[in-house]
């Protein structure tokens, strides 16, 4: 039990940096049988990406106990880290044969196929981590986002509820159930998902502009001037723009920050609206509110209807 704790590549809870401690010819560490500290040497290796040392260590470990199952599975990891498929899949086959209901083995061989673009067998070592541990959040997020390359959205949406019933602060199974809830026109849930696109905590990211909670615009009507920061790639930021007609028939002090390519372009379209380049730019009135462009949508597009085409393009 306690050597399949390090299983994973999972850090003991103390952390220990083995790197660190000067490791030399005639270190304990080189001549030891110690399995569990061999082990915890290798992941330390591995998170360090010392491929080639990590599996000396590995493969040391198997000379002294071939069926040392904490040594099989993370040699596989290293051999998938590296991208050497064929010795990965070798190993998290060979963790099965020694240990059948392993369902990390499962979990490693249906990311592998998932790379591989085999999306049939990576599901099916999915669901059979899921079938041993129901409760192996990492394989039912990683289902979904299986579930989502093949377009079953539906089917995805239930896999990230699970791993969120397991794990309720799953970010990123928050921000992908919200994407997918959108493609299914559930507008509401879908953009309180979004919202986790910079984490756990969206005004977190607000501070890095020196902007505080409360100076974050809620979509109420409002006296003073109303900033939106442009964000992402220029390809979201022509996206966000859409909603730019909605905006200046809202509120009439409008800036935003963007690309500053894009300026020209934007300024020409939406002439009322101030355009200023996004870095480097200085917010010192008080009175002024902010919004991200992304979290627009939650504003002006939560249903069908507000899809609606512009008569004209918007660019």
């Amino acid at each position: 039990k306690i050597a399949l704790s390090n299983l994973a590549n999972i850090h003991n809870k103390k952390n220990l940096n083995y790197e660190n401690l000067n490791i030399n010819s005639k270190s304990p560490l080189k001549d030891t049988d110690n399995l569990e500290l061999l082990t915890k040497h290798g992941l330390n290796l591995t998170d360090s990406c010392n491929f080639d040392k990590a599996k000396k260590i590995f493969k040391k470990i198997l000379k002294l106990n071939p069926k040392y199952l904490p040594a099989i599975i993370n040699l596989g990891i290293v051999y998938k880290k590296e991208e050497n498929v064929e010795k990965a899949v070798y190993y998290f086959f060979l963790a099965l044969k020694l240990k059948p209901n392993f369902s990390i083995a499962h979990l490693n061989l249906g990311t592998v196929f998932e790379i591989q673009e085999q999306y049939d067998k990576s599901i099916n070592h999915y669901h059979k981590a899921i079938k041993i541990n129901p409760a192996y959040v990492k394989a039912h997020y990683n289902l979904g986002c299986t579930l989502d390359k093949i377009g079953k959205t539906n089917d995805a949406v239930l896999s990230y509820k699970k791993a969120l019933k397991y794990d309720p602060q799953n970010i990123n199974a928050k921000f992908n159930l919200g994407r997918d809830l959108l493609a299914l026109d559930d507008f509401k849930n879908g953009w309180k998902g979004y919202e986790y696109r910079y984490g756990k905590e969206i005004h977190k990211h607000y501070q890095t502009l020196n902007i505080q909670k409360e100076q974050i615009w809620n979509g109420k009507q409002f006296e003073g001037p109303l900033i939106i920061h442009g964000e992402q790639g220029i390809g979201d930021e022509i996206l966000f723009s859409s909603i730019f007609s909605n905006l200046i028939d809202f509120h009439k002090d409008v800036s935003i920050t963007t690309d500053e390519r894009l300026i020209p372009i934007l300024q020409r379209s939406f002439s009322t609206i101030k355009f200023m380049n996004r870095h480097g730019t200085l917010y010192e009135k008080k009175k002024t509110k902010h919004i991200f462009s992304g979290s627009l949508g939650k504003i002006f597009r939560n249903s069908i209807k507000s899809f609606k085409k512009n008569k004209t393009p918007w660019l």
